[in-house]
């Protein structure tokens, strides 16, 4: 999570003595910005201002990405080299054919198309891993949220709004379903998958879990993360041990 060292703007109006952030409505004093620039600011519809904090934002996001657009990179690669070997091998088939060579050689060739289908099989297998990761981007898993006659949407619902101060709105959030089956004499609740309509929406959120100890009651106890993969999951917990 980002830590926004930014000082408060309470008082400030947002109008000709300042500009808003697109994405966070933060509003940044009017000192902080060229003189020469901000009536342009203010007055051109397309010209906009992103703070700080969202830059930095949107750097880690290029950092989570460049991964998955490397590893896009690669299997494209490898895609391109299974076409070339399966058209190489159906050639040579053709050739094998024509010939009326033995079953040996044909044997040999059905052992070729037979690796390639391992080949393609193993391709499909990254692409789902790296599919599923671009999915969760916009997820969050919310822990120790009590299960309850009370529908889950209006708890989380409550939750979000409190950390970003009433600045979610209802059609920001997706989806809020239980993760796992529910077993009747669980202590434990299951936990709960948010799903937002933008990275944005969500880095919002996280953004301001630290807030999470000011919610009153059962709700001071619950823990938000990012919606990470197993693999995720693991290479994360290697980071911070060898850290």
């Amino acid at each position: 999570m980002s830590k926004d060292t930014r000082s408060t703007t309470k008082g400030i109006k947002n109008g000709v003595n300042s500009v808003t952030c697109c994405f966070c409505d933060y509003v940044q004093p009017a000192e902080s910005v060229p003189k020469d620039i901000l009536p342009a600011m203010n007055i051109c519809r397309n010209l906009r201002y992103i703070c700080d904090g969202c830059l930095r934002s949107f750097d880690g996001l290029k950092t989570l990405t460049k991964p998955i657009l490397d590893k896009n990179d690669e299997i494209e690669l490898e895609i391109k080299k299974i076409s070339e070997h399966t058209t190489a091998l159906c050639k040579d088939f053709c050739e094998l054919k024509q010939l009326q060579m033995n079953e040996s050689w044909i044997g040999i060739v059905k052992q070729g198309i037979d690796a390639v289908k391992n080949d393609v099989k193993v391709v499909q297998r990254t692409l789902e891993v790296v599919n599923t990761i671009k999915e969760r981007e916009n997820h969050v898993i919310i822990f120790n949220l009590i299960e309850s006659n009370r529908k889950d949407n209006d708890s989380v619902s409550a939750i979000l709004r409190f950390l970003t101060d009433n600045s979610i709105k209802d059609d920001d959030i997706l989806r809020v379903p239980r993760q796992g089956r529910k077993i009747d004499d669980s202590k434990t609740p299951r936990p709960v998958i948010v799903k937002f309509a933008s990275f944005v929406i969500k880095n919002r959120v996280m953004r301001s879990i630290s807030k999470i100890k000011s919610l009153e009651g059962e709700f001071n106890k619950i823990k938000i993360s990012h919606d990470l993969t197993r693999d995720q999951r693991v290479e994360l917990r290697e980071l911070i041990a060898d850290a």
